[in-house]
């Protein structure tokens, strides 16, 4: 076989005329395009760079997370926290729901049944499937007491998967089985928030400022009706200035729940509250 080189030094195109000058003088121009198109598809790095692309970084350094998410990926990282306890802040909340403290079902040490409700952090949480093929769902439940492990059967197992899969506090009603088991066999399951546990316990007065000249009958009936759809175990003290003085106000038959609602609301009923 001759070459394209060979070719057009022969004449092979000589029916071309013009032509075949310029085609013989470009053909060292192709013999170097075709070296460098081999020598990009023999660098396996050049297959993967792609130059008009611009790099693209991300700064994680500002992300901020809710301390339920942050908790969660670092249980699902590193299979413990590091930022801080979970139950920091909630041990009372959390027993507050609950009809016994995990340490007094321990120490049960007779086989019997004990109908429960616990509240508390969830840990170690495994899903399996039994010879028959039947799914069940197993986790620790830990209070600032202890540690109980409960196991969920049933539809249990697809209300868990449907509604708290990512739920890292749950309220879990059952039987306690003392003695050798220490299980809880769970009759139902809720999710639960700490945070608006701890607001509920808050039962500290809410005193409000306000100025006798903004307290008219019509703002206090206003006031009324505003505490009225926030009913809680809070009482509510009227601290009212005017020329002669200060003069704190208890309303004794107002019972309010502390929330962020009702603050922003107050601030709009009341421009310097």
């Amino acid at each position: 076989k001759r070459s394209l080189e060979a070719l057009i030094q022969g004449g092979a195109f000589d029916s071309f005329g013009h032509q075949r000058k310029a085609l013989y003088e470009s053909v060292s121009d192709l013999k170097d395009l075709a070296k460098k198109k081999s020598s990009k598809l023999s660098d396996q790095s050049t297959l993967f760079n792609i130059e008009s692309e611009e790099e693209t970084n991300i700064n994680l350094n500002n992300a901020e997370w809710e301390k339920d998410e942050k908790l969660e990926r670092e249980k699902e990282v590193l299979g413990f926290f590091v930022s801080e306890d979970p139950l920091e802040g909630y041990g009372n909340a959390l027993l507050s729901e609950s009809s016994h403290k995990i340490i007094e079902l321990l120490n049960i040490e007779e086989e019997e049944e004990v109908s429960v409700v616990i509240a508390g952090m969830v840990s170690n949480l495994q899903k399996r499937i039994s010879r028959r093929g039947n799914p069940w769902i197993q986790f620790d439940l830990q209070d600032i007491t202890g540690s109980v492990n409960v196991l969920l059967f049933n539809k249990l197992v697809d209300k868990y998967n449907a509604d708290f899969d990512n739920n890292l506090y749950l309220k879990v009603s059952g039987v306690f089985v003392g003695g050798g088991e220490n299980v809880i066999r769970a009759r139902d399951l809720n999710g639960i928030d700490p945070d608006s546990i701890v607001s509920d316990l808050d039962q500290t007065p809410l005193r409000i400022s306000v100025s006798e000249e903004d307290l008219g009958k019509e703002k206090l009936v206003l006031l009324k009706e505003l505490f009225e759809r926030h009913p809680g175990n809070c009482i509510v003290e009227l601290e009212v200035t005017s020329k002669k003085g200060v003069k704190l106000l208890e309303l004794n038959s107002v019972k309010i729940k502390k929330s962020l609602n009702l603050q922003q609301e107050l601030h709009s009923l009341l421009s310097n509250y």
